[in-house]
């Protein structure tokens, strides 16, 4: 992250904006060879946390102050 604010000549991110996975679903089919099938929601969901404990932990740091979350399902 330290490299990225570099990168940017910022100290903060306004908004983290977080995208789902590639899907072999929806309009991204026809744009993506992802194949989701034989990925267990366990796995999913364990890089999930993985990836927003890292984001609360950013936010804490005062690094980003919002994370967005598109092309995702509830």
């Amino acid at each position: 992250m330290k490299g990225s604010l570099r990168r940017l000549q910022t100290d903060v991110i306004d908004l983290y904006q977080l995208h789902g996975p590639n899907r072999g679903s929806y309009h991204f089919r026809k744009m993506w060879s992802c194949d989701p099938r034989g990925t267990s929601a366990a796995a999913v969901t364990a890089h999930m946390t993985d990836v927003l404990l890292e984001a609360r932990a950013l936010s804490a740091e005062g690094k980003i102050r919002h994370v967005g979350l598109s092309n995702e399902s509830v």
